[in-house]
């Protein structure tokens, strides 16, 4: 565990990058995390609003068998910043970044949380007083007849419409449970409507996607599994894979995968994010492979 008097094991912390006129850049350590009470620890990304606040989670907190933290940073005048925890959760881990829409309201997702224990997707909308108010969109079942997700560790995803796009590690139709894409639609009433778009097969597509999605300007939605695909892996059921889902005529989805990482130099086991250029190329990082077996940073063209 983390220790205030042991930065050699530290419990992460927050940073600013500034560029120098000399082309070097300069950090400023915003926040130290000492796992004390709820200020938590291994904190997430961050998102601004527009009031130049910036947010995040922390996966776990000091407080014995509880949950992880949202929490906000404020810049103070003379250039200092105040820490708040604004929510805590008595139980779930958030893991992804949050995403803040056009009224201030923040999204993410939370594992081992949720009515079932399986995680949900939740809101924390900001109140007068400066509280702020917990509402689970979904509880993630997988004992659902088998067709939920389980799971979230990803950041959620807006489309130009509002509704939300996250994957779940683990659930889905298939026995082995190989996770899931899923939409959440606003319904009447304040209340949100699931729908899983794919689900994984890691036999044939890939397994346990563990980043959030990334929209394409033709709406197509790319993402990367940690593990199956059809490429040969040494370091268990298969190296992962980077794939597309393409929405269809009266709702459906497609599934491509695009590539499958095996044991050679493109590198294998996929845990982070992609990104996407003006040209439609995507880019990433593998946590394994490569020349060294350390992991690889690499691109995906059309």
């Amino acid at each position: 565990m983390c220790k205030e008097s042991n930065y050699v094991i530290g419990c992460g912390m927050v940073f600013e990058l500034m560029p120098q006129t000399d082309g070097s850049w300069k950090e400023k350590v915003l926040h130290n995390f000492f796992n004390k009470g709820e200020e938590g620890m291994d904190p997430s990304g961050l998102v601004f609003d527009s009031a130049g606040n910036l947010y995040g989670v922390t996966s776990y907190s000091g407080v014995p068998d509880g949950g992880g933290t949202v929490y906000e940073l404020s810049p103070t005048a003379g250039g200092d910043w105040s820490f708040a925890v604004i929510y805590y959760f008595a139980t779930g881990n958030p893991q992804g970044n949050l995403v803040i829409d056009s009224r201030g309201n923040l999204y993410g997702t939370a594992g081992y949380a949720g009515t079932y224990l399986y995680g949900m997707a939740y809101e924390l909308s900001p109140s007068v007083g400066g509280t702020w108010t917990e509402a689970v969109l979904h509880s993630f079942d997988q004992n659902q007849d088998g067709t939920d997700g389980a799971c979230p560790c990803s950041s959620l995803i807006f489309d130009s419409a509002g509704n939300l796009y996250g994957t779940t590690v683990r659930g889905g139709i298939y026995d082995t449970g190989d996770g899931t894409v899923f939409e959440l639609s606003p319904a009447a009433g304040g209340s949100w409507t699931e729908t899983i778009l794919h689900n994984f097969d890691c036999h044939t597509d890939g397994c346990a996607p563990n980043a959030s999605l990334v929209f394409d300007a033709s709406g197509n939605l790319h993402g990367t599994t940690t593990n199956g695909g059809a490429g040969s892996c040494p370091y268990g059921n298969g190296c992962g894979t980077v794939f597309e889902l393409s929405p269809q005529t009266g709702g459906a989805w497609a599934e491509t995968a695009l590539h499958s990482f095996g044991a050679g130099a493109y590198g294998a086991i996929p845990f982070s994010n992609l990104i996407l250029d003006s040209a439609g190329n995507l880019y990433g990082t593998t946590s394994k492979g490569g020349s060294s077996q350390d992991g690889t940073v690499f691109e995906i063209t059309p």
